[in-house]
């Protein structure tokens, strides 16, 4: 557990002050978390309650996961198309009680800081609000630092709308991506003044990485990047587990329809057949199992791991039988995600931004740890859902009480194995399960 690093870090930012407090070389983050909680534990001590221990370090994650459901409400609300607020409402619950944000949101961890801000910054910048959109996430930077490519991603949506808004045909043309590029280079002189905020703040970034000799502050011994490609094909499969709700109601209205079978096998079946033999050489050459996943039996999925991986089988290296079986299946989630984003009107374009970004941020991470999952998942909803194309029967409830159904579900239970259940560790100490 991260907090056993990132408590001590914090009472030492309470205790000596910011700038006297000595900094643990185990923290590999910006410490944007300890920087905000300095103030709110003197708050919490002005209305009587402990400074700055654990319990009220905590606190601060609850608070900001309120923030979270706010900030997603004003995202989708901002295109809204005179829906009823209903689905909205109830698609904001369900994004902010994913299992991942839930659960972390009783810890003192960054990720629910890190990705409040990124969804402020997200807000902002579908306002054109773009020097304050590039001020919040400087601030989402400051709690994770990869958070500087989805700040990238805000910049490149910004220049792709511009684009196809001044281009209408723009989807039909051959070599859209080099027109695109010929665009920005022609308003090159407007860009820079348009979007300082993200230039001032990418080339700030820059320099950081530059003086700091990397992206990781603190002990980069088990934060080396490396080629890990198929984390993309995990992530996709996560997506579609965890969005379960759009599966299961968009296979309904397919046989509701009379859809057939056969006429969507032979839409798709091109594109499978060219993209599962791609996935199963890129899972072949460039797979990586990290020592934690073999190791920390604290995590689910630890145990995932061992059952879906045979990975107790075959220490190290995963079994080729199981690479082959499982690439059709990552094929049909990318596929089923990208559709997703197609019908809610994103153009090729804007899709290969995106997922140029899910890529730029997930292949470097030698360890698959679900939590890096959250950023990527919350911004490909919100991508989806919060379109400027999307029509009033867009978005529905039906998936969303699904998906709440289930999220509650599993909330329910890993709170209860992670209070209720607690074992002995390998190294004697009680030890509790958690994401």
């Amino acid at each position: 557990m991260d907090e056993i690093f990132h408590v001590p870090q914090a009472q030492r930012y309470c205790m000596d002050g910011m700038m006297n407090a000595e900094w643990d070389d185990k923290i590999t983050t910006l410490p944007g978390l300890y920087v905000i909680s300095v103030p709110y534990a003197m708050l919490v001590r002005l209305l009587g309650g402990n400074y700055c221990d654990v319990n009220t370090l905590r606190s601060i994650n609850v608070i900001l996961l309120g923030g979270v459901l706010i900030s997603i409400f004003f995202v989708l609300m901002s295109r809204r198309n005179s829906q009823s607020t209903l689905p909205i409402v109830l698609k904001s619950l369900q994004l902010s009680t994913l299992p991942l944000i839930y659960f972390f949101a009783f810890l003192y961890y960054t990720d629910i800081g890190s990705i409040l801000f990124l969804i402020i910054g997200y807000a902002f910048a579908r306002r054109s609000r773009f020097n304050l959109s590039a001020l919040s996430c400087a601030v989402a930077i400051l709690f994770r630092q990869t958070n500087i490519i989805w700040t990238f991603w805000m910049a490149l949506d910004t220049l792709v709308t511009w684009y196809e808004s001044e281009n209408k045909d723009s989807e039909t043309k051959p070599f859209a991506l080099g027109m695109f590029i010929i665009f920005v280079i022609n308003r090159m002189h407007i860009i820079v003044v348009r979007l300082a905020g993200y230039i001032i703040l990418g080339v700030s970034f820059v320099v950081f990485v530059i003086i700091n000799g990397g992206l990781v502050v603190g002990d980069r011994t088990n934060h080396i990047a490396v080629a890990h490609v198929p984390q993309v094909m995990y992530f996709s499969a996560f997506c579609v587990v965890f969005m379960m709700g759009e599966l299961i109601f968009d296979v309904y209205r397919f046989y509701k329809n009379r859809g057939s079978i056969v006429k969507l096998i032979k839409h798709y079946a091109p594109l499978m057949i060219i993209l599962t033999p791609i996935i199963a050489v890129l899972c072949i050459k460039y797979s990586y199992v990290h020592i934690f996943i073999l190791s920390d039996n604290r995590h689910y999925l630890f145990y995932l791991w061992r059952r879906l991986f045979r990975i107790h089988i075959n220490p190290g290296q995963i079994p080729l039988s199981i690479l082959l079986a499982y690439s059709p299946i990552y094929a049909v989630c990318i596929i089923y995600l990208c559709s997703l984003l197609k019908g809610s009107g994103k153009s090729v374009l804007s899709i290969t931004c995106f997922v140029l970004c899910v890529c730029l941020n997930l292949i470097p991470l030698p360890l698959i740890e679900f939590r890096y999952f959250i950023t990527p998942f919350i911004m490909l909803n919100l991508n989806i859902y919060a379109s400027k194309n999307i029509g009033e029967d867009k978005i529905h409830t039906t998936p969303s009480l699904i998906n709440l159904s289930v999220y509650g579900v599993i909330n329910l239970l890993t709170l209860y194995m992670f209070i209720f259940k607690p074992f002995v560790g390998p190294d004697g100490e009680e030890a509790r399960i958690m994401w």
